[in-house]
């Protein structure tokens, strides 16, 4: 009331001046009693609890921080409502304040029961802007095998906002990191490859997504398979199998094994890819059994079988002889001239060839396939020689082969060739030994003894000879 008694001194000081009145001001003319209301809604779900309200006569003091006399300052409920008991009239200066809202300023005059009423609105969140998409993402090694892990980098973003990076494979989100690499694996055969991107998070939330970076993962195979003789089914060991080639990225491997006494090998793990393989002993080749390169496939088994090449180390008379691998034997490989060659086929027990003395054991695959022009076989190998497959195809197999004493139970048990009709001739010599002499190879038209001595002319008695080349049962 230290207003109200200026006023009313005031008042009598100008009157007093001019002449002497008397003003008297009842309560009711200055106040009201529970008439002036206030409410406050919030457009959001919020309560309006803790909603500050001033109302001030003097619009420099209309602030939070600076309460005058003639200040009013009340803090809402839940409710948002406010009744005053007494209200002075006058115009005031409102402001309307509640944190994570905007504040409301107003000036109102109040002469009479008054319901104010405010909607506050809600201050506009300030957030943060996405971050960028992070950059750079690089595989230090994009090219991996299946054993092993793949790490993948991209330039670190230095926004203070940054929290974490994403790291996505194939589209699938599989972790994040506070660091600027990840390491992932090992990881599962796929030469399509992996597709790697990130992207970066703040509070504003998830970055564009990076470019991609795409890894491959090969694998291993493996190889094996057997070396066999020129029989097609002896295994040969010591012989050094060699696999020469390029895995699937292009890298270049050599892998070396040796035959087990059953002319087999094996190897795990060899890099999946494509393969040129040879194997060898002593110098001496083996044909592949399928078409070379040979193909390596991730987590499978791949054969590659030899069987001993079918050349001729050896020339004499008409048939070709390849030496065994153990240099001490040969293998009868087939005919100089096939077609051109017919009458009698003579299989010596051994041959003679540069001063070395050679046992003939076998004969060869396909050695005289085709060869149909013969009537007769005469062998002078004790032991039936070891036949590889389809030596005599297409043979008549009724022809006589004539064996050497004492050897056609052996002949005849194990069917031969395929023949039936086997005759022991005792008076064939058991041995006969060509040997490498120019005129008897060369098929001058001479005769020879079964032991290379030239004669002057045709034999004179019945026996073995060598003419033209062929060993001959001369009968005069």
């Amino acid at each position: 009331m230290k207003k109200l008694k200026l006023l009313c001194l005031t008042l009598l000081l100008n009157v007093t001046g001019m002449a002497i009145a008397h003003i008297d001001f009842t309560m009711e003319e200055l106040w009201i009693e529970n008439g002036v209301t206030i409410s406050v809604f919030l457009n959001s779900a919020d309560s309006p609890e803790d909603v500050h309200v001033v109302l001030s006569q003097d619009i420099a003091q209309a602030s939070l921080n600076t309460m005058g006399d003639d200040e009013l300052e009340i803090v809402l409920d839940e409710t948002g409502y406010y009744v005053w008991e007494h209200f002075r009239k006058g115009t005031y200066y409102v402001e309307i304040s509640m944190e994570g809202f905007e504040t409301i300023h107003d000036t109102v005059t109040i002469s009479s029961d008054t319901d104010m009423r405010y909607v506050m609105t809600e201050s506009p969140i300030d957030l943060p802007e996405r971050m960028y998409a992070p950059e750079n993402i690089v595989a230090y090694d994009s090219t991996v095998f299946n054993d092993e892990q793949i790490t993948i980098s991209w330039d670190a973003i230095t926004n203070p906002g940054l929290q974490k990076y994403y790291v996505y494979r194939d589209g699938e989100w599989i972790a994040e990191t506070t660091a600027n690499t990840y390491t992932d694996g090992p990881l599962a055969y796929n030469m399509i490859g992996y597709e790697y991107y990130v992207t970066a998070v703040n509070d504003a939330g998830e970055s564009d997504p990076s470019d991609t970076v795409t890894v491959q993962v090969s694998g291993y195979g493996f190889v094996s398979g057997y070396v066999y003789g020129h029989d097609g089914q002896t295994g040969i060991a010591d012989v050094t199998v060699s696999l020469t080639g390029t895995d699937e990225f292009g890298d270049t491997h050599t892998y070396s094994f040796t035959t087990n006494s059953n002319g087999y090998y094996s190897s795990w793990p060899i890099y999946a890819g494509s393969y040129n393989v040879q194997a060898s002993r002593d110098g001496l080749p083996f044909d592949l059994e399928t078409n070379t390169p040979i193909v390596i496939h991730y987590n499978q088994g791949t054969q590659a079988n030899f069987h001993a090449a079918k050349i001729s180390d050896i020339t004499l008379g008409d048939l070709l002889y390849s030496i065994n691998a153990d240099s001490t034997s040969v293998t009868i490989m087939g005919l100089v001239d096939c077609p051109a060659t017919s009458g009698t086929l003579t299989i010596p027990a051994s041959i003679t060839y540069q001063g070395k003395s050679y046992a003939v054991t076998a004969i060869g695959k396909d050695a005289f396939s085709g060869c149909t022009n013969f009537d007769n076989i005469f062998s002078f190998v004790q032991t039936p020689p070891t036949l590889g497959s389809n030596v005599f195809g297409g043979w008549n197999t009724n022809i006589p082969v004539t064996v050497p004493c004492g050897s056609g139970e052996a002949y005849s048990s194990i069917q031969w060739g395929g023949f039936s009709n086997f005759i022991e001739d005792c008076q064939v010599p058991s041995t006969v030994i060509p040997v490498d002499n120019d005129a008897i190879l060369q098929g001058s038209g001479k005769w020879f003894t079964i032991d290379g001595h030239e004669l002057p002319s045709e034999p004179a008695q019945g026996g073995l000879y060598i003419h033209d080349g062929s060993i001959i049962l001369f009968k005069p």
